[in-house]
């Protein structure tokens, strides 16, 4: 199997995308040794760093580079692990031990939320476009009833 290109494009086999896809994934590759390589700089690169990139809004995929496993997900429980251990608080406990009783019903959660959240942008969106409607058509009263008068 070759290996991903640095714009790795997930949901086909060739890792290329098709039409229509997010945009390209930053690859990873992480060594033997455990350092990290990023193929979009051509540089090697620290955990830090990858955690800016997932920051910044950023996709990411890691791939062993010698086996060609994907350890992405490994990498961002890494991520998690610094952040925690830098400043434990009762929150951060207590949201993964919750994490780790009940994955299920906490991600549910979480796309619920997403969810009520694109409802109600939708919503937003219809409020605004209702509102241009009726100023639209308050405008154009107000053009005819002087005429009327």
């Amino acid at each position: 199997m070759p290996a991903p290109s640095s714009d790795f494009r997930p949901g086909s086999p060739d890792g290329q995308g098709s039409p229509g896809d997010a945009g390209p994934v930053r690859l990873i590759k992480r060594y033997a040794n455990r350092n990290l390589y990023d193929t979009g700089t051509g540089e090697p690169t620290s955990l830090r760093r990858v955690e800016e990139l997932v920051r910044a809004g950023i996709d990411i995929r890691v791939i062993d580079h010698e086996t060609g496993h994907d350890t992405t997900s490994e990498v961002l429980v890494g991520i998690l692990a610094n952040w925690v251990g830098d400043s434990p608080t009762a929150v951060d406990i207590s949201l993964l031990t919750s994490l780790i009783r009940m994955p299920d019903h906490l991600l549910s959660a979480m796309f619920t939320n997403d969810q009520r959240l694109e409802d109600l942008r939708v919503m937003g969106e219809h409020v605004r476009l209702l509102s241009s409607t009726i100023d639209a058509l308050l405008w154009q009263v107000d053009l005819v009833e002087p005429a009327n008068r």
